[in-house]
C-alpha cells in the first residue's frame, strides 16, 4: 500500500509547489479536489490544453501519479452528472484509478417509505450506469458514508452498492466520516469490506466536536486500520487527508506520514 495526500491541504501553494512539498515527505500520489472552493488546483472545466499538460508535467517531475478525483458530486441532481463526465476525462488523461462520489441525495425530504424505495432504486439504475462508462475510462466510482448523508451507515450504503451490482461501483472508506457516523472500523469493514474501493485516511477528535487533527493524534486507531486492510488484501492506496486539520498543513502532512511508515 503506497501513501497519498490530498492535495487541498497546500491549497494556498501552488501546483507545482503542492508536488514538490508532497514528494519531498515521501507520498507517492496526489488526490485531487475538483471543487474550486476546497482546491483551485485542478477544475475540470478549465483543466485541459497547456493547464492539463502543466498539471500532468508537474506530477513527473516529482514522481508523482494521482490517487483520486473528487468533488463528492450529488448523482440523484442533474446538474452534477456534467461534473461527473467531466472527472471521468480528467481521471482518464491523469491514469487516474478512482472517482469518488457523494452519497446520492434527494432535492427535498422524501415523505414515504415507498417514495424512499423508489428513489433508491432510480440512483442504483443511475450509478450503474456511470460505472459503466467508468468502466471505459479504466476508472472505478467510489462512495463514502457521511453523517447526515442519505446513506448515512456504512451497512445501508453497502446494501446499495450491492443493488447496483456493478465492479466500478465501490465502497470509499473515510476513517474520521466512519467514527462521526457513530460506527467502528470493525463495523464498516463487516458491512462493506468485500465492497472496498478506496481509503482515505483522516483522524478526528470525537470529544472536541469532531476536530480533524494530524494522524495518530485523534481516535482512529491505525495499526486496526491496517490489520483490517491486509485481511481484505487491500492493495489501494491510503489517501491522507487533512482538510480542515488543525495546526501547520506542512507540519501536519509530515506527521501524518511519518505515523503511517511507523505501521507499514
Amino acid at each position: 500500500m503506497d501513501v497519498a495526500l490530498g492535495s487541498e491541504v497546500f491549497r494556498l501553494l501552488s501546483f507545482e509547489e503542492a508536488c514538490r512539498q508532497a514528494a519531498a515527505l515521501g507520498y507517492r500520489a496526489l488526490g485531487l479536489h475538483t471543487r474550486r472552493e476546497y482546491d483551485p488546483h485542478v477544475f475540470p472545466p478549465r483543466c485541459r490544453g497547456a493547464e492539463l499538460k502543466r498539471v500532468k508535467q508537474a506530477l513527473e517531475e516529482n514522481r508523482l501519479c494521482v490517487s483520486s478525483i473528487r468533488s463528492f458530486a450529488n448523482i440523484a441532481l442533474d446538474e452534477e452528472l456534467e461534473r461527473v463526465e467531466h472527472e471521468l476525462a480528467l481521471a482518464r488523461e491523469l491514469c487516474c484509478p478512482v472517482v469518488l462520489l457523494g452519497s446520492p441525495a434527494p432535492r427535498a425530504p422524501l415523505a414515504s417509505i415507498e417514495r424512499m424505495k423508489s428513489f433508491r432504486q432510480k440512483q442504483a439504475e443511475r450509478l450503474r450506469a456511470l460505472a459503466e462508462r467508468a468502466a471505459e475510462a479504466g476508472v472505478t466510482l467510489c462512495l463514502a458514508t457521511a453523517p447526515g448523508a442519505f446513506f448515512e451507515s456504512t451497512l445501508e450504503l453497502g446494501e446499495f452498492l450491492r443493488l447496483v451490482g456493478h465492479p466500478r461501483a465501490r465502497f470509499a472508506l473515510c476513517t474520521a466520516e466512519v467514527l462521526r457516523c457513530g460506527e467502528s472500523l470493525d463495523a464498516a469493514f463487516d458491512a462493506a469490506g468485500d465492497l472496498l474501493g478506496h481509503v482515505s485516511v483522516a483522524d478526528v477528535k470525537l470529544s472536541s466536536g469532531g476536530r480533524r487533527v494530524p494522524l495518530g493524534r485523534g481516535e482512529v486507531k491505525l495499526s486496526r486500520l491496517l490489520e483490517l486492510l491486509r485481511a481484505e488484501e487491500y492493495e489501494g492506496f491510503l489517501e491522507v487527508d487533512l482538510a480542515g486539520c488543525e495546526g501547520e498543513a506542512l507540519a501536519a502532512a509530515r506527521e501524518s506520514i511519518e505515523q503511517l511508515k511507523r505501521l507499514l
